[in-house]
């Protein structure tokens, strides 16, 4: 008797992944789709969310060429959290989508700021309030007074659209839903009073559901363009790195996910809540229950490598491609001979001790080439998220579990043991390049039935990691470097905080 099968779907920032695996784990077929980001203007960036659709569906009929599609038992889809798009009565799409990584509504968040304060609004929500974020958003694109809006149904994040496309009913999972800003953290409902500054009611917003609950059936329109039987279970998925979180492993008090993707993520398992709401760090329920997941990111960790990439390839010198990034970074000295590279592109940043940096290159010479833009840019991520983990870690307390690395830098062993020896710890790195996918896959089985809960999925499903440790020696040399590369980097916090007070349109 042949097996069933689930299908983890992960809807990232720059493409959708499709996994098809059966219950211990086994990978049967793996799919992969790009699509665009466009930035319109600064601070602004926007999809095609019909773009979601067509990247599933490739990537999904690539993942079961070779599977028995019959033995398909459910679906489930992890999703970009924070990305708002309106629409209609049949769906569709009214504007293109507001990216998570849109900062534009500044206005809006600090209405936020100034109807609920800071402190009870991170109590609120347990996020703190930011202009990339969907309450934001959302208060910003009612306010415009935009004409379409008068048509719109319903305001989704990327899973709530996905899955409407899936099933017919826009639903949003209950994880993925806690980052929007406009849930009770207490409660887990929409937040009636948030929704009333922004204008707009309940009945205008996806259902939510339970993650790995069953949420609908695979509709025939959908099922054809998957190529899939139609009727499948569909299961309510959860946020990306809290998708990836449940399929590396990191699921314990004290484990820490260290995502690396298009931004790279932290995300601390806890059995409490965080709340500082000073330090940047966000806190939602995890996928396992009584866990909860503290989340800090590096906006543009993934980015900036890519960023790099296609500024080098205009260059005299041969296209550096991702895979060669290994010989690159083993032949350019620690330290990049004093290149200094600071990820916080479009007023991102790790802290909000650095939030008026900006994206930058420090210490050029006549002397640098390409392998040390490179060595520069791999670096900065690196001291950024030590940045980043080093806040966390002072409030919170030093982790006291494992340290568990997936997503796409980790095809790079000279990264990974860059990253260790920065960090001077331990490093599992995942060996499954689709971890949000596995995650993804576990809501699935649990919804069709097949796994009693999200735990035992993970137990169960879970992928292999290999350790890289740090060296000593490095980690010494990193440590002196880190210390300039801080300091660096709160004088360049002041220096743009100073241009832009005394510049034309300046505050």
């Amino acid at each position: 008797m042949h097996r069933r099968l689930y299908l983890g779907i992960d809807v990232g920032t720059t493409g959708a992944k499709a996994l098809v695996v059966d219950v211990d784990g086994t990978a049967h077929g793996r799919g992969h789709a790009t699509y665009r980001l466009d930035c319109p203007a600064p601070r602004q960036f926007v999809q095609d969310a019909t773009a979601w659709q067509d990247g599933v569906a490739a990537a999904v009929r690539a993942a079961c060429t070779d599977v028995d599609r019959s033995r398909v038992a459910a679906l489930a889809v992890s999703a970009q959290g924070g990305t708002l798009v309106a629409v209609d009565e049949r769906h569709r799409p009214l504007a293109p989508a507001r990216s998570w990584l849109d900062r534009r509504a500044t206005g809006a968040a600090a209405t936020f700021a100034r109807v609920f304060g800071h402190a009870d609004f991170y109590r609120r929500t347990g996020w703190p309030i930011a202009p990339n974020n969907t309450a934001a958003q959302l208060l910003d694109l009612v306010s415009s007074g935009a004409e379409e809006l008068a048509a719109a149904r319903c305001f989704c994040d990327t899973a709530a659209y996905v899955n409407g496309w899936l099933t017919g009913t826009a639903t949003i999972d209950a994880n993925v839903a806690g980052i929007s800003q406009l849930i009770d953290a207490a409660s887990g409902t929409w937040d009636l009073e948030i929704l009333d500054v922004i204008g707009v009611s309940p009945a205008r917003l996806p259902q939510i559901a339970a993650p790995g609950s069953a949420i609908g059936a695979l509709t025939e329109q959908a099922a054809d363009a998957l190529g899939l039987p139609a009727g499948i279970v569909v299961g309510a998925g959860a946020q990306d790195q809290y998708a990836a979180a449940l399929g590396a492993g990191a699921v314990r008090d004290g484990d820490v996910l260290l995502s690396t993707g298009t931004a790279w993520v932290m995300l601390a398992v806890a059995d409490r809540p965080y709340h500082d709401p000073s330090g940047g760090i966000g806190s939602g329920r995890h996928l396992i229950p009584q866990r909860w997941g503290h989340f800090g990111e590096i906006a543009n960790g993934g980015v900036s490598i890519e960023w790099a990439r296609r500024l080098l390839n205009h260059g005299d010198h041969e296209p550096v491609e991702l895979d060669d990034l290994d010989a690159v970074l083993a032949r350019t000295p620690r330290g990049a001979d004093g290149l200094s590279f600071f990820p916080f592109f479009d007023g991102t940043s790790p802290c909000d001790e650095l939030e008026t940096s900006r994206g930058s290159l420090v210490g050029l010479s006549l002397g640098h080439d390409h392998r040390h833009v490179l060595r520069a840019v791999a670096e900065g991520v690196a001291f950024a998220l030590r940045i980043l983990l080093d806040g966390y870690y002072t409030a919170a307390g030093e982790p006291s579990g494992t340290q568990t690395v997936v997503g796409g830098a980790t095809r790079s062993r000279e990264w990974m043991q860059l990253l260790a020896d920065v960090l001077a710890t331990d490093l599992l790195v995942s060996c499954e390049p689709d971890a949000a996918c596995i995650g993804a896959a576990i809501l699935a089985a649990t919804a069709a039935g097949d796994l009693p809960d999200a735990r035992a999925g993970a137990e169960r499903i879970g992928g292999p990691r290999t350790v890289t440790a740090p060296d000593a020696d490095a980690s010494r040399a990193y440590d002196e470097l880190f210390r300039t590369y801080h300091r660096d980097a709160r004088a360049l916090g002041e220096l743009y905080a100073a241009r832009d007070h005394t510049s034309p349109g300046g505050s």
